[in-house]
């Protein structure tokens, strides 16, 4: 095998890449309860990062939900965590019913990660379904 002064052949990294993510989405895509896990993570992670970066605010009553780390023992940590998780599950699912939107950059983009995660995540979840009931 040959290697340039600056590492691995190309040849090489394709040799260890390809059988790796191939194996990975294989053994990912086999489990329906991996695939619920895996997005039950995203739905949750999501939610709890909402309100630090950069929160989300209400088109019905103009709130703004946001939270610092000194606020997590307050009284309004519940309600803003519990809408939150709600504009988790409106997002993966790519449903958005226009109440809640995302406020700052972070937010914005965990929007956009998790609403295509939550895109990716559905389709692999019938996908498998429909190569379980081929069988």
């Amino acid at each position: 095998m040959e290697s340039d002064a600056l590492g691995p052949s190309l040849a090489h990294i394709g040799r260890w890449s390809v059988p790796t993510l191939s194996g990975g989405l294989t053994r990912h895509g086999e489990s329906l309860q991996r695939i619920v896990a895996l997005s039950l993570g995203v739905v949750t992670l999501s939610a709890l990062l909402y309100p630090f970066v950069g929160g989300f605010g209400s088109n019905n009553s103009g709130a703004v939900f946001e939270l610092t780390a000194g606020d997590l023992l307050t009284s309004e940590a519940a309600p803003t965590l519990a809408r939150s998780l709600y504009f988790s599950v409106i997002t993966f699912s790519t449903i958005g019913y226009g109440d809640l939107y995302p406020l700052g950059t972070g937010s914005r983009i965990l929007v956009g990660l998790e609403s295509l995660a939550g895109a990716v995540l559905v389709a692999l979840f019938i996908f498998v379904l429909g190569c379980r009931t081929a069988r």
